[in-house]
């Protein structure tokens, strides 16, 4: 493509003028260059699907920022990559992903055969986040509420004790606060307290979240714009981290802020009140949600 200088692994064009590329990663590509690569594609028209070589697959190697480049998201799917195996002769989904207090990798795993591997099949995937022969099974699954488990009391009070500069910033803001490390609610201290986006623990910006928008006073509904726009903010000025920019992957910062989010709802803390819209109808910082370090288990 002499207006990219790139060439695709396989260019698609379908009748309507779409265009399509597809590309097998298989050797390690830092992040600048897969974001560079990738807005080039999209700048010039192109659509681009990224399959990866078995190097990437998320059971072989400890979770590094080569992995977490390549994830994609979707309702039904949750975050997932594409995995070709060459040998087998199979494309693996590895759909489901969530980061376990291991701090590895859970899936569900699904194997698609490369002589069923039709566009259809490719278009479902990248284009709708779907499974083959897809039913909402899936997603019912998936949504089931689980049995949770949070941190020990034990556990909790360790962290006093943590000297490194994000923990330092949190305790100061709690102590400012007035609050008590040992009495914050259960939801926060919720496990995993490690998600694929974001870098900090949950328990962290789980408590900036509520300390931001639990003000009853100047309280306003919560959209996924203005959930977003904090959550960049709190990027700008360091006191959340991340392992994808908000520029290359708004999805996977925003599926643990959903999360969140329903959790609110699920206990009463908060009401949904259109698609992504939710008002807080409680403060859990301030005693009046769920029970505290006796929740603990």
């Amino acid at each position: 493509l002499p207006e990219l200088q790139q060439r695709p692994d396989l260019l698609i064009v379908l009748g309507d003028g779409k265009k399509i590329a597809v590309e097998y990663q298989c050797s390690p590509i830092s992040p600048a260059d897969l974001l560079a690569r990738t807005q080039g594609y999209k700048r010039f028209g192109y659509e681009v699907w990224w399959i990866c070589g078995m190097n990437y697959q998320p059971g072989s190697i400890k979770m590094t920022q080569s992995v977490y480049q390549f994830l994609n998201h979707s309702v039904a799917l949750g975050s997932w990559i594409g995995i070709l195996d060459t040998q087998a002769e199979e494309m693996a989904i590895h759909h489901h992903l969530k980061l376990g207090r291991d701090d590895r990798f859970h899936f569900v795993k699904t194997l698609i055969p490369l002589d069923e591997l039709k566009f259809a099949c490719l278009e479902n995937l990248y284009r709708k986040g779907h499974l083959p022969g897809a039913s909402d099974s899936v997603a019912k699954i998936y949504g089931k509420t689980a049995s949770r488990k949070h941190m020990q009391a034990k556990d909790i009070n360790l962290l006093r004790y943590r000297t490194d500069p994000e923990h330092r910033k949190f305790l100061l803001a709690v102590y400012l606060d007035r609050k008590d490390l040992y009495h914050l609610p259960a939801l926060l201290f919720e496990l995993p307290c490690r998600t694929l986006g974001i870098r900090t623990p949950a328990y962290i910006w789980r408590y900036y979240l509520l300390r931001e928008f639990s003000n009853q006073e100047t309280a306003k509904p919560l959209t996924k714009k203005y959930l977003l726009d904090w959550l960049s903010r709190c990027i700008r000025t360091n006191m959340i981290r991340t392992r994808v920019s908000m520029e290359s992957d708004k999805e996977l910062l925003w599926e643990p802020l959903l999360q969140f989010m329903m959790r609110l709802v699920e206990d009463g803390h908060a009401a949904a009140i259109g698609k992504e819209e939710w008002v807080l109808l409680s403060e859990p910082l301030n005693g009046n949600g769920e029970g505290h370090h006796s929740c603990f288990g």
